[in-house]
């Protein structure tokens, strides 16, 4: 059964709690990257968002710099980053927020630590001698902000600081992205659990992963869904995952607005079958526990309008 949420259209990931939160480092400049822009915010407390080409902005809150202020020219120039950023997480006092990129390079500012990055264990980024088996696509830091794990598209985790390892879907006897048992869709992203002893992994096809203290609650495949394909498939790919505070529940969203809710997440509505400007890219749990939803504006895209289902 497809359920949707609540929506607020933005111009990049906004987490606005960090449930969804990803992190960075001070790592030399060869591990520095990035890609598509994220942004987290704790209540009352603005946000920030984060550019592909390592560009941050502040709203209501202090900036703590860019991937500018390590001498990186962007995604060009004489000084390139190695890979886009894909994600950014702040640390949970907010004095400071971590930027990772798709090479696993991790960039640290204000009073966020570098725990390490991909780099730390020999390995190369996308290329190289040692390359990652597939691109980072999120960060997560732990609740108390000392430390943080790095997520691969092919479910591999990568865990820095105080960040304890729980398993990754290779645990599960899968593969990767190929193999004799590879994943039915990518890995898209993933959410700690309350305490940080755990964490869930989401793939685009609506499978949840579990390790730790984080329990399983369901995925789409419990609502007799059957993944990006088969008799009964997703209308739009999942591109996120949220939980309720107590961690008795998450939701899922879908690249059409669509949002399935699990265990105590309660449903609040959804995009529905209306029209949207830009495809769904997160969603993010409010200080009231009500999900909102964000997309990546396009040329013409509506930006902070509010639509209820």
């Amino acid at each position: 059964m497809m359920r949707r949420t609540l929506v607020a259209i933005a111009l990049v990931f906004i987490a606005t709690l960090s449930l969804l939160d990803h992190a960075g480092s001070n790592a030399p400049a060869m591990l520095r990257s990035a890609k598509l822009a994220s942004s987290s915010q704790q209540p009352n407390a603005g946000y920030y968002l984060a550019g592909s080409d390592g560009s941050t902005y502040a709203f209501g809150t202090q900036s703590f710099g860019s991937t500018y202020s390590y001498g990186l020219t962007g995604l060009g120039g004489s000084h390139p980053l190695n890979a886009p950023i894909v994600g950014m997480a702040a640390v949970p006092n907010g004095g400071g927020y971590w930027l990772v990129a798709a090479d696993g390079g991790v960039f640290d500012f204000g009073n966020a630590s570098f725990y390490g990055s991909t780099y730390s264990y020999g390995l190369t980024g996308l290329g190289g001698s040692h390359p990652l088996n597939a691109p980072i696509v999120g960060i997560i830091p732990t609740p108390n902000g000392k430390g943080y794990w790095l997520i691969a598209k092919d479910g591999g985790v990568f865990d820095f600081g105080n960040a304890s390892f729980y398993g990754s879907t290779y645990s599960y006897g899968l593969t990767g992205l190929g193999g004799s048992h590879p994943l039915n869709a990518p890995i898209v992203g993933g959410i700690p659990s309350s305490n940080g002893h755990g964490y869930w992994l989401v793939a685009a096809d609506g499978g949840v992963f579990d390790f730790g203290n984080a329990s399983f609650y369901g995925s789409t495949y419990s609502d007799g869904l059957t993944g990006l394909g088969g008799s009964h498939p997703l209308n739009a790919p999942i591109v996120g995952m949220a939980a309720v505070p107590n961690g008795g529940g998450y939701w899922l969203v879908a690249a059409d607005g669509g949002v399935f809710d699990f265990g105590n997440a309660s449903f609040y509505g959804s995009l529905g079958n209306k029209t949207i400007s830009a495809p769904i890219v997160a969603i993010a749990v409010a200080p009231s526990s009500t999900p909102q939803i964000t997309t990546t504006a396009l040329p013409g895209a509506v930006v902070d309008q509010s639509y209820k289902a």
